[in-house]
């Protein structure tokens, strides 16, 4: 018989937050560095996957997507989409 887990015993809404961050950081450093640095500099080359979208980074440093939603009342992660790699 399983017992069941504690692991998320005890972590605050704050601690699983910053981990999400981490873990999606982690995979956009890997996947996206060559975009993560044209991005910085307000640009991305034509050869870029992400060419196409209009993106940019949020406050942690999160690539998201701008689009049709811009003005509706909705929240940020609703409006802005993040940017995760396909196989991640």
């Amino acid at each position: 018989m399983l017992k069941k887990s504690s692991v998320l015993h005890g972590s605050t809404s704050e601690e699983l937050s910053e981990a999400e961050r981490f873990w999606i950081q982690s995979e956009r450093e890997k996947f996206f560095s060559e975009e993560l640095k044209f991005l910085k500099d307000n640009k991305i080359e034509k050869e870029s996957s992400l060419y196409n979208y209009m993106l940019y980074l949020d406050e942690n440093g999160l690539i998201r997507l701008e689009g049709r939603l811009e003005f509706r009342n909705l929240l940020m992660d609703e409006k802005h989409s993040l940017i995760l790699p396909k196989n991640s």
